[in-house]
């Protein structure tokens, strides 16, 4: 989650796997069968978006919440929201969902690739 977005590299692509339907949890689960996952166990603002083995832990949950297309992605184990810094070969990290910063909102696609919203 380091890389340039780029449509063309599917490293960048992302299924959304529904984990509960009764309170719409998903992995988010890469091409290469990786899964979004936080960096460290904590509760701490600015921590680093991994890309790490499935293992179905709470870590590894989000909620998507937004409108169709625009969304914020938002741990479940630590209720703070994917950001992007906006710079190239920058990491993914998590801030607070408060803020309505292009840099917290997400568009999805019919590739479901997650692009920082310009």
């Amino acid at each position: 989650m380091e890389e340039d977005c780029s449509v063309d590299w599917n490293r960048q692509a992302f299924n959304f796997e529904l984990v509960d339907p009764t309170d719409t949890k998903y992995h988010l689960v890469s091409s290469t069968g990786g899964c979004a996952d936080l960096s460290v166990e904590g509760s701490i603002v600015g921590t680093p978006i991994v890309e790490g083995t499935c293992a179905g832990t709470e870590s590894q949950e989000w909620w998507l919440t937004g409108i169709p297309g625009q969304v914020q992605i938002r741990s479940v184990s630590l209720d703070l929201c994917m950001t992007a810094t906006g710079t190239a070969n920058s990491v993914v990290l998590l801030q607070e969902c408060e803020s309505v910063a292009a840099s917290t909102i997400w568009t999805v696609d019919v590739k479901v690739l997650l692009t920082e919203l310009e």
